[in-house]
């Protein structure tokens, strides 16, 4: 579905927000209208991180941690993740975000663990410990308990609600299928087509479903690696093809409107398209490298749904959602980490509904 204008393309239950606000509590109608969204992964905590200042700059209500707030040092030493996370609380910009913003945040392979260093007996249960009391997570709270740190909430009354729903591709993950030493030439990597092989598993699983259900004008789904890009040498949704297949399939049999994916682990940041049989198209929004970007420019990366160029600088991804136009709107932009806008792509929130084809913008 491209019939969408693209512009100025120029150069939950038991969640916590971290603000001076409280969290909600009561039922949406109670909770503030979200308009201005902000959201980045891969952030090292060693590095500068002047990127804080530009997302200050932006005024969001709300900022979203795509995968990687931290890299540990020593993945497999808990006493050296509590203090290698500790720095990025340290940071004088990221405080002042913290005490401005409410903060959501899933994790990726390096605040989780590069393939298996948290597979110890004790171990993975203490990496959740460390990052959910750095964000602030109730010790009630159900993501305490569950197998996986997955979580989601609703924000805003009826006809201007923003569902979040936080991911968990790694706690319950099926081991990927890596090529052997002598074929890759396309990466590590290679599609395993396997019917038991899982990202979320059967509780996340039946969780996600449910929330789909759920009554909302805007759903942003996160995903720490990216869920329309089927191309390229990286952890992907496209290398469980089967478990790619029924996430697609499950928001077509909710009839969920208003799905828009944010990801990251890919240190660029891209926008993707494609038609997954929804009725409307599906955007996967990728912001990655809020420090950590991987620029190259004798390198591109693969990726036939990708609209326009990617960022290859440092970057965070903004949402603005106009909910009092005559036709809500949103605005998604990927910007530079000095707060420059590369890509800029808007569509209306009807364009985002089974029922209401897309709308080109004037």
């Amino acid at each position: 579905m491209r019939g969408i204008r693209r512009l100025a393309l120029v150069s939950l239950a038991g969640v916590v927000l971290l603000s001076a606000a409280p969290a909600p509590s009561g039922p949406a109608e109670e909770t503030p209208v979200v308009r201005r969204v902000a959201f980045g992964s891969c952030v090292d905590q060693n590095k500068r991180q002047p990127v804080w200042d530009a997302v200050l700059r932006f005024r969001p209500d709300l900022f979203i941690f795509a995968g990687d707030a931290y890299y540990p040092e020593e993945p497999g030493d808990m006493e050296q993740r509590e203090r290698d996370i500790a720095k990025l609380g340290a940071n004088p910009a990221f405080q002042k975000l913290r005490r401005a913003t409410p903060i959501l945040a899933t994790w990726g392979d390096e605040d989780f663990g590069i393939d298996e260093p948290a597979a110890e007996p004790g171990k993975r249960e203490a990496v959740r410990r460390i990052f959910l009391d750095f964000f602030g997570v109730p010790a009630d709270s159900p993501r305490r308990t569950r197998s996986g740190i997955w979580d989601a909430v609703i924000l805003g009354p009826p006809g201007k609600r923003l569902q979040v729903i936080l991911l968990d591709t790694r706690f319950n993950r099926t081991p990927l299928k890596k090529r052997s030493l002598l074929s890759r030439a396309d990466g590590p990597y290679a599609p395993k087509r396997d019917p038991a092989a899982t990202y979320l598993g059967a509780e996340q699983w039946a969780f996600l479903g449910e929330q789909l259900r759920k009554p909302a004008e805007l759903r942003l789904i996160v995903s720490d690696i990216q869920v329309v890009v089927d191309e390229g040498n990286f952890e992907k949704w496209a290398n469980f093809p089967l478990e790619r297949e029924r996430l697609f399939a499950l928001i077509h049999e909710t009839r969920a409107t208003g799905v828009v994916f944010l990801s990251g682990e890919r240190h660029l940041a891209e926008l993707s398209e494609m038609d997954a049989g929804l009725g409307y198209p599906l955007l996967d929004a990728t912001a990655s490298g809020l420090n950590q970007a991987a620029y190259n420019p004798l390198t591109t990366a693969k990726n036939r749904y990708r609209i326009e160029n990617s960022v290859r600088t440092n970057n965070f991804g903004t949402l603005l959602i106009e909910w009092e136009r005559p036709e809500p709107r949103l605005t998604i932009e990927l910007r530079e980490e000095g707060g420059t806008v590369p890509l800029l792509f808007r569509i209306p929130l009807a364009g985002l509904r089974h029922d209401v084809p897309p709308v080109k913008e004037p």
